[in-house]
């Protein structure tokens, strides 16, 4: 998965134009022989590589939901001043407040956080991160937490919001 995620922030990050197909991937970029290419025209010419991203943001994140379910973390790469809990007494209010948000959006938005600004950041980046700035200009929808959540509570936030869409998950079947 770790390689997988590496792809796709390659295809995401690198520069590459989103609307283009995977087909304009395969000839121009990669220049891959016609035998290791996608196996199938159709796919080759109709996925885009903003399609790649979306598809792998949503696949990370189900992953994710799961091992949080299995009291498993799934996020050992994020340096451990992130992974302070959230203290007893407010993880219920954390709770109650996301479930009046799109928590899908802030599943998104957590992880691009985390996979993108926080895990690539080197340990003086990590210790200048702000986390209003951070918040206001990744996360707009975690504002409804107002001062209950801290940014070495992220990954706590993660997986309350992970808990939060299992539950929704469950009954919504």
């Amino acid at each position: 998965m770790r390689r997988l995620a590496a792809n796709a922030r390659f295809l995401i990050t690198g520069g590459l134009p989103k609307d283009q197909s995977i087909e304009w991937f395969e000839d121009q970029v990669l220049v891959l022989p016609p035998n290791e290419r996608l196996p199938s025209e159709t796919a080759r010419k109709e996925l885009k590589i903003h399609h790649v991203s979306t598809l792998w943001q949503f696949l990370d994140i189900q992953r994710l939901a799961l091992l949080q379910q299995r009291d498993e973390s799934g996020l050992e790469f994020v340096p451990p001043e992130f992974c302070v809990d959230l203290p007893e007494a407010v993880e219920p209010e954390v709770k109650r407040r996301m479930q009046a948000i799109d928590i899908y959006r802030v599943l998104v938005d957590l992880h691009r956080l985390l996979n993108d600004k926080i895990a690539n950041a080197g340990e003086s980046e990590t210790q200048e991160l702000d986390v209003n700035v951070l918040l206001s200009q990744w996360v707009e929808s975690l504002q409804i937490l107002g001062d209950l959540a801290q940014m070495q509570h992220i990954v706590a936030v993660f997986r309350v919001a992970c808990g939060v869409l299992m539950r929704n998950a469950q009954a919504s079947d």
